[in-house]
């Protein structure tokens, strides 16, 4: 029996259970075990019995153990296909979570009535930002906050918190607003962008027609920086939409409603980088007034299209201007409307452009008419960034 001729030969060596155990790899208790009849090796603890004693399998086992050693591989083959199949199945549910994290678009993430997590708000520096007052909040992910809010002033007072909140926290520096290439030579469709640096939060409304605003800022400005040297920058913006709501769309198609939109995001695209305005270009922000404003834009009248185009490299430009208009006919009749519009211009875009209608003249048509004269008038807090 097998179980006799192994502790023969393990007795012929001097060996206790437990030195035999050590030498083959199993415990002390699989050998007596093996030794009381309980139970037969696996094959490759039968392979290492016999290497140690350098016998053959024929000589450990005789007719009475055939059965039983039989019996034996099949279970083992069986517990090892079954292993196998195991294993195989791990590796696929592994891979298909891998393929899903990277190649499907992510869920946007809904946490109702609640503002950034605090893990979002440390890694952009925010740790102390609070959240605008709300009526219902949802978070669609992490970069991005969306809210009902009560109205216009609400947003107002929140947009100059967070201005000042970035003007004044530890370990934020350069809070600018963004220009492309300022001047015409360099308008090259590159995706370099320049960083303005203003203390002054009307510069980051960068669309006078909707209640927006853009803050660009950097997160502890590099000790080592060189001159001309791209750096890393942090986008906040705020919208508000007073008449409509904000749609957001995740992959399943669901969707929030609401007035308020925050974004949190880092700049970190492979086509854009980011510069610093002063280390490419000289430049000057200089307040526009009726003195002045026809040293920086002059009025193009092409049919009833009015353009106010720029004299210099504008590359930002905030004006309140007010046209008076004067229309007349072959008899010389005159009629004269008074037109107030904001001018926004930027870089790419050196002009700013409206159309004269008959209605504002109480006109049904302009058949036979003409602009005769234009009168330009500047309204407080105009003002244009320019290259000399």
């Amino acid at each position: 029996m097998f179980s006799d001729k192994l502790k023969k030969l393990r007795k012929s060596q001097n060996l206790t259970q437990e030195e035999l155990g050590k030498i083959i790899c199993v415990s002390r208790s699989a050998v007596a075990k093996w030794e009381q009849g309980k139970g037969i090796p696996n094959k490759q603890s039968i392979v290492d019995i016999c290497t140690y004693f350098k016998i053959s399998k024929e000589d450990l086992f005789d007719e009475d153990d055939k059965e039983i050693v039989i019996s034996n591989l099949e279970k083992e083959n069986k517990r090892s296909k079954k292993s196998n199949i195991l294993f195989i199945i791990l590796i696929f549910v592994l891979l298909t979570i891998i393929f899903l994290l990277l190649f499907l678009p992510k869920k946007d993430r809904v946490v109702e009535n609640s503002f950034f997590e605090n893990d979002t708000l440390e890694k952009y520096n925010l740790q102390s930002l609070k959240s605008i007052e709300f009526e219902k909040a949802i978070c669609v992910n992490e970069e991005k906050f969306g809210a009902q809010i009560s109205n216009e002033e609400i947003f107002n007072d929140y947009t100059e918190y967070v201005f000042n909140y970035l003007q004044s926290a530890p370990n934020i520096s350069r809070v600018s607003f963004l220009t492309t290439a300022p001047t015409k030579d360099d308008m090259n469709g590159s995706s370099s962008y320049f960083l303005v640096p203003s203390n002054n939060i009307s510069d980051f409304k960068i669309d006078p027609r909707i209640n927006s605003y853009d803050f660009y800022f950097i997160i502890d400005f590099p000790d080592g920086h060189k001159k001309k040297e791209a750096v890393e920058v942090i986008h906040l913006s705020i919208q508000y939409d007073e008449d409509g709501t904000y749609l957001y769309y995740n992959n399943f198609e669901e969707h929030y409603d609401g007035n308020f939109l925050m974004v949190l995001e880092k700049c970190n695209s492979k086509n854009e980088e980011y510069y610093l305005i002063e280390e490419y270009y000289e430049y000057s922000k200089i307040k526009i007034d009726n003195d002045n404003v026809l040293d920086y834009f002059y009025i193009d009248v092409n049919d009833f299209s009015v353009k106010a185009v720029t004299t210099k490299y504008v590359f930002f430009a905030n004006v309140n201007m007010r046209l008076d208009i004067t229309i007349t006919d072959y008899k010389q009749n005159e009629i004269t409307h008074e037109f107030s519009r904001h001018f926004f211009v930027e870089t790419y875009v050196q002009f700013a452009r409206f159309f004269v209608v008959a209605p504002e003249f109480n006109l049904d048509s302009f058949d036979g008419w003409e602009i005769v004269d234009i009168k330009v008038f500047i309204e407080d807090d105009s003002f244009v960034y320019f290259v000399p």
